[in-house]
């Protein structure tokens, strides 16, 4: 019965399965930017600059922008 609407067959599951674990860089370095905000100063400037060079096409821009690395700073 797999090919009913909403069914858990092989090729939903193997869909939900791929998206879950792909990694996002850009996430990651969100994450620790955000964990070392208050305690680690050199930490965020590094997670910082790495999102700055990393792209992102739906704004056409770097995930991070120069301009918002140094307000956080």
């Amino acid at each position: 019965m797999a090919d009913r609407p909403g069914s858990d067959g092989p090729p939903e599951r193997a869909g939900r399965r791929r998206f879950k674990d792909r990694s996002d860089p850009a996430v990651d370095l969100l994450r620790e930017a955000l964990a070392s905000l208050g305690s680690d100063r050199a930490a965020v400037e590094r997670a910082l600059g790495a999102l700055t060079r990393l792209y992102n096409p739906l704004v056409d821009a770097p995930v991070v922008d120069l301009d918002t690395r140094r307000r956080v700073m």
